[in-house]
């Protein structure tokens, strides 16, 4: 600690009553290093002491300390004085009011002082600092008083003071005029002044001309063992009960709405309490939030909200509701984080609500649910009031989207010869190319994202054969993507404007009929993915905005083929493709005027056609009916006239009997003769 060059450690006695002569801890440390000059080297010092000799005849003992340098130190002695120092205001409260003058404060600070000896009579140069509202400023705040009305930041001021002889045991005065803050936030802590106070090197100016006499006037210096600090402070007037201990009772509630059609609306809840916000037309989400202090809560002093939104969500503004008593003010860090002032204080039994105005982006299509978080804070009385409160909310897209299909060909013949399917080399040479088109809407109030249709292909019939051959699949200007699945167009058929027979052109006109010679129990047959093998593939289309419209074109061969050999003979074959329209989010939930299911329908007719059954109308089957129930009762009309339906009697019939009789045995005597 000495550096090797040696030092004298000074202990003052210790008079307290566990005393041991001395105290612990010296009172001053006398370095070799701090008296070097360049022509001396001291080394040792504190080799020897010798002490009570008055070296500068100025009444006060001074110390010789020897070193091991041939140098020897002389330390001269000071008067010691005890200085008491004492800081107050005019007032112990302060009462925030509007008017300048009643924002001032007036400070007093006095100091006087004694020495340990009596012979020290002279007056003493103090160096005072007074420091405004410490606290705040140890904690780096500004402080709620300053001492210039311009700017706030001048919280500390220096003063010298010259105090009284000893003799006169009178206390030197200064008043100084500090000012309040016109919005103070922080009512509820007192403002803590601090005066600091230390003697100088330095005599009184009428005494400075004696400095050169002998002996000198010694300049004195603080007691130590005394503190050179006073402090005091001053609270501000609240109504907070006799102890003047603010215990607020805080209360938090809210709720979400949206704007649609110029009206704020509550958001329902489902099963679960828990709100759902269905997007669609909204044009802005809300809060209401509605922060009480009922009874027996007293001011909440610093009364604020900290507001944390998702990520989904930016600040737009606030809209005081109904009869509160003031109005918040909200700051914002960023777009996500805002933090309103509710009040200072916030009185008892009063209550504050307002709606908090929101905007959402694009990321809130993504989310299932999002929550704000509400926080309140006050530096009053109140245990667990600023625990975070969570609110809560789903999130669903209401989507409206709509989808139809046409074919391009809605009717196809089919007829020739069978080719194998090495002979094909391009499509024509299988059959007929047409399409399946299909066309998907956004009707709905908003973009819709992640679209995406399926599509259900009648690729073969049951045995393999090919039944329609797809060749490609795509979203026009470029709007989307398809994925085939690996058994598409395994002979890499490619699909152009021009892969069409001449006899294509014609498919539009009816059929000529024509009498064939096989007749099939059945002239038609309908394929689709029941009766028939069908691919399932996906076809993307993005996000699709309000009012636009995506096409899918699904470019395929009739495989001839495949209908001359299974389907002869038949009349009519409708062969159907199948769409369905999905979003891919968890949150989306369609409108009942959304149409998510489409069929197209191509009609495949045969060259060869059996003659259709004639139907018989309805009325001819009634005429016949009628007519021949006319003709039967004619009849039976007749025959009763002529007497078909007469009845003859029994006697009658016995007489004609035995007349026959007689006639039959006459007979047979002539025969005899």
């Amino acid at each position: 600690e000495d550096s090797g060059k040696g030092a004298v450690y000074i202990y003052n006695g210790d008079n307290g009553p566990d005393s041991k002569g001395v105290q612990k801890s010296p009172s001053q440390v006398l370095k070799a290093e701090d008296f070097q000059v360049p022509s001396r080297n001291i080394t040792g010092l504190g080799y020897s002491l010798s002490g009570g000799l008055d070296m500068d005849f100025n009444g006060y003992p001074d110390l010789a300390a020897g070193s091991l340098s041939d140098s020897i130190v002389i330390f001269q002695a000071r008067p010691v004085v005890n200085i008491i120092g004492k800081i107050s205001t005019s007032s112990k409260q302060i009462v925030v009011s509007e008017d300048p003058e009643e924002m001032k404060l007036n400070i007093s600070i006095c100091l006087k002082y004694s020495a340990l000896t009596a012979s020290f009579d002279e007056s003493v140069e103090v160096n005072c600092t007074v420091k405004l509202d410490t606290e705040r400023l140890v904690t780096d705040l500004l402080p709620r008083v300053s001492f210039s009305t311009t700017d706030a930041s001048v919280a500390a001021q220096s003063i010298q003071m010259t105090l009284f002889s000893q003799s006169r045991n009178k206390n030197k005065c200064k008043k100084l005029t500090a000012f309040l803050k016109k919005e103070i936030q922080d009512k509820l802590s007192p403002i803590k002044i601090d005066l600091s106070f230390n003697t100088t090197n330095v005599l009184p100016k009428r005494k400075r001309r004696q400095a050169t006499t002998t002996p000198p006037i010694p300049t004195p210096i603080m007691n130590a063992a005394i503190t050179n600090m006073a402090t005091t402070e001053i609270s501000f007037a609240k109504e907070c009960g006799d102890d003047d201990v603010c215990k607020s009772s805080l209360s938090l509630a809210a709720y979400y709405q949206v704007y649609r059609d110029e009206t704020w609306s509550d958001l329902k809840k489902n099963d679960e309490g828990i709100p759902v916000l269905k997007l669609g037309t909204e044009q802005q989400i809300g809060m209401v939030i509605d922060v009480e202090n009922p009874p027996p809560g007293e001011d909440a002093h610093q009364a604020s909200l900290d507001i944390q939104l998702p990520d989904v969500l930016q600040y737009r503004s606030i809209e005081k509701l109904g009869g509160s008593a003031s109005d918040p003010h909200c700051d914002t860090t960023n777009e996500t984080f805002i933090s309103c002032s509710l009040a200072n204080p916030f009185k008892a039994q009063r209550d504050l609500q307002f709606r908090l105005k929101l905007s959402k982006n694009k990321n809130i299509y993504q989310a299932t649910n999002f929550t704000i978080k509400l926080q309140l804070h006050t530096t009053s009385l109140q245990p667990g009031h600023d625990e975070i409160r969570d609110f809560l909310v789903i999130v669903q897209v209401e989507a409206q989207l709509k989808i139809i299909g046409y074919p391009s060909k809605p009717q196809i013949r089919f007829g020739g010869a069978v080719v194998g399917e090495s002979a094909v080399k391009q499509p024509a040479d299988a059959g007929t190319v047409h399409t399946h088109s299909y066309e998907v809407t956004n009707t709905g109030t908003g973009p819709a994202e992640k679209v995406k249709i399926e599509i259900m292909w009648p690729q073969n019939i049951i045995n393999g054969k090919w039944l329609f051959y797809l060749l490609e699949a795509s979203v026009r200007k470029d709007d989307g993507n398809c994925t085939l699945p690996d058994t598409v167009n395994p002979l890499k058929l490619k699909y152009t404007a021009s892969s069409r027979k001449k006899r294509e052109t014609d498919d539009d006109k009816p059929p000529v009929p024509k009498q064939s010679a096989k007749v099939s129990e059945s002239s038609y047959k309908e394929l689709n993915c029941s009766s028939a093998n069908c691919i399932k593939f996906e076809c993307w289309l993005g996000t699709i905005n309000r009012g636009d419209v995506r096409y899918i074109d699904l470019h395929a061969v009739l495989w001839n083929s495949t209908f001359l050999e299974e389907y002869e003979g038949v009349n009519l074959i409708q062969v159907q493709s199948a769409a369905r329209v999905s979003i891919d989010q968890k949150n989306v939930k369609f409108s009942n005027l959304s149409k998510l299911d489409f069929s197209v329908a191509t009609d495949v007719l045969s060259e060869v056609l059996i003659p259709p059954k004639q139907e018989v109308k309805w009325w001819i089957i009634l005429v016949a009916s009628v007519a021949g129930v006319l003709l039967l009762v004619c009849l039976v009309l007749i025959l009763w006239k002529c007497g078909f339906f007469k009845r003859r009697e029994f006697g009658d019939y016995q007489k004609a009997r035995r007349h026959k009789q007689a006639s039959r045995k006459a007979d047979d005597r002539e025969t005899l003769y």
